[in-house]
């Protein structure tokens, strides 16, 4: 007895139902494609309106203080004015910016907002593993999001981090020549880490 013939209508219908299931998994991978292409799309443009509105800020805040520094050569008004424009610019909770010391390799603080309960007026920075140290030593800005943490930062200055409870902190050189004669430092008692973004911005200023 021979095996009865395949039926051509059902080979046919299972043929169909094999070619719509592809062209459905095409179909949600091609949509899966164009949504992750929006997707990205919409990043790009945030970040492009995000930095065009940093660069404008940037610009206003660098022409105040241009201004400032025309109407008064008073260098303790043009260092209140460049910190607050890097406090505005990088919307830190702290800042403070230190100058080298005559005749030694020390900072001292010529001006500081948002502290409390330190008397910067004895504050000394550069020696030792803080961050001033490691500024000072590359000529390169410094940054942590976790300033009690870092394992690259020592404890020197770890009483003052903590009584003024800074989590993020960034140092960031004032170079005249070949040679680091000021530091600005941001903080941030919460733990908002300064980005690139920043460091560039206050570098500008």
């Amino acid at each position: 007895m021979e095996p009865p013939a395949p039926n051509p209508t059902r080979k046919l219908a299972a043929e169909n139902e094999r070619l719509r299931f592809r062209i459905e998994a095409l179909e949600r991978l091609a949509a899966e494609s164009r949504q992750a292409e929006e997707e990205q799309r919409e990043i790009e443009e945030h970040s492009h309106r995000v930095a065009e509105e940093r660069r404008r800020r940037e610009a206003d805040v660098l022409a105040r203080i241009t201004t400032d520094i025309n109407a008064s050569l008073n260098l303790d008004t043009v260092l209140k004015r460049v910190a607050d424009g890097a406090r505005e610019l990088c919307g830190s909770d702290i800042v403070g910016i230190a100058l080298r010391e005559s005749g030694s390799e020390a900072m001292v603080f010529r001006y500081w907002s948002g502290v409390h309960g330190v008397n910067i007026a004895s504050l000394r920075v550069g020696e030792g593993t803080g961050l001033a140290a490691q500024v000072l030593r590359t000529r390169r800005a410094v940054r942590t999001g976790r300033y009690a943490s870092d394992p690259r930062i020592g404890r020197d200055y770890a009483d003052l981090a903590d009584r003024e409870t800074i989590t993020a902190l960034m140092a960031v050189p004032m170079i005249l020549g070949a040679q680091v004669e000021g530091i600005v430092y941001l903080g941030n008692q919460t733990a908002r880490p300064f980005t690139e973004a920043d460091e560039t911005s206050v570098q500008r200023l």
